[in-house]
C-alpha cells in the first residue's frame, strides 16, 4: 500500500483475510481487516470498509480486547466524514481520541486530532478546523521525531491548513503552507501520503487559474498512489475543475507529464516559486 502497489495489496489483504479467518486467529483477523479497510476506503468502497471496521471491533471483544482500538475508530470516524455523515464521524473520532490517550500513543492522538480538523474543514467550520490544526502542529512540535508517522502528519496538517487558509481568502498563508507540507512529503517514503499533500497543491493551483499544472500534479499523485483517491469528494471536484477547464487534448497533454516527474514535490515548489505563484 505504501509502495502504490493497490492491487497486489488488496490481493494480499484478502489472502491474510481468508487465512486468519480459516485458522480461527481472532487477533489476526482483526488486523488484516482493519488494512484491508483502510485499503477500501481509497477505492471508494465505503460501506464494505465500515462493515470490515465493525467485524475487526467485534473480533477485538472476542480476544480480550474493549473494541475501541485508536485506529479503527479513526479510520471510520475518516470515513464517516467523506460519506457526508459528521455526527457519527465525530463520535467516532472523538473515542479515537480518548483511546489514543488511554492507550499512551500521543501520535495516534495526534491524528484523531488532525482527523477531527478534517472534518471540520470539510463540513465548513473553518474557524474550528484552523483552531484544530494549529493545535495538532502544536502537539505534533513537541513530540519527538523518532517515527514516519510523525513525518507523515507533518505533512498533512500543514496541507489541511493551507486549504483552510485559502477558504479563509488568504491565498499568501496557504501557498507559504502548501509549500511546507511538500518539502515535508518529499522527505517521505509514503506515496500514497505525497499524493494527498499533491492533490491539495493541485486544488490551490486550480483555484488560482493554472489548470495544466494542478492537473500534472493530480497524475503525478496518481501515479504515486497507483490509481485516485475514489473514495474522497473533494478529489472529484478538482479533477472535474481542470478537465472543464482545458479540455480534452490539454487535460491528457498535462495529464501526461505527471507520471514522468521523478520528484513531483520539486516541480509543484519550482512553480509556486514563479511570479504570482
Amino acid at each position: 500500500m505504501s509502495a502504490g502497489r493497490t492491487d497486489p495489496a488488496e490481493r494480499s489483504l484478502r489472502a491474510a483475510v481468508d487465512g486468519f479467518r480459516a485458522r480461527g486467529d481472532r487477533w489476526g483477523l482483526a488486523m488484516a481487516l482493519v488494512t484491508l479497510a483502510a485499503h477500501l476506503a481509497l477505492t471508494g468502497a465505503a460501506e464494505e470498509a465500515l462493515a470490515a471496521l465493525d467485524e475487526a471491533a467485534l473480533r477485538d471483544t472476542e480476544t480480550g480486547g474493549t473494541g475501541e482500538s485508536p485506529l479503527t475508530l479513526l479510520l471510520s470516524g475518516r470515513l464517516r466524514t467523506r460519506n457526508g455523515d459528521p455526527a457519527a464521524a465525530r463520535a467516532d473520532l472523538e473515542r479515537a481520541r480518548t483511546a489514543a490517550a488511554h492507550a499512551r500513543d500521543p501520535h495516534l492522538e495526534a491524528a484523531a486530532h488532525y482527523a477531527l480538523g478534517e472534518l471540520a474543514r470539510r463540513t465548513g467550520d473553518f474557524t474550528a478546523a484552523l483552531a484544530t490544526q494549529r493545535r495538532t502542529l502544536r502537539q505534533l512540535e513537541q513530540l519527538p521525531a523518532t517515527t514516519p508517522t510523525h513525518q507523515h502528519l507533518l505533512a498533512l496538517v500543514h496541507s489541511s491548513l493551507a486549504r483552510t487558509h485559502h477558504r479563509l481568502a488568504d491565498p499568501p498563508a496557504a501557498a507559504s503552507l502548501h509549500r511546507r507540507a511538500l518539502e515535508l512529503a518529499a522527505t517521505t517514503r509514503d506515496r500514497p501520503v505525497r499524493a494527498d499533500v499533491l492533490e491539495a497543491w493541485a486544488e490551490h493551483r486550480l483555484a488560482l487559474a493554472d489548470p495544466a499544472h494542478a492537473t500534472t500534479a493530480l497524475a503525478a499523485a496518481y501515479a504515486l498512489r497507483g490509481g485516485h483517491d475514489a473514495g474522497d469528494p473533494e478529489l472529484r471536484a478538482v479533477l472535474d475543475g481542470c478537465a472543464a477547464a482545458l479540455g480534452d487534448a490539454e487535460f491528457r497533454a498535462a495529464w501526461e507529464r505527471g507520471p514522468a516527474l521523478a520528484e513531483p514535490e520539486a516541480f509543484a515548489l519550482a512553480v509556486g516559486q514563479r511570479p504570482g505563484g
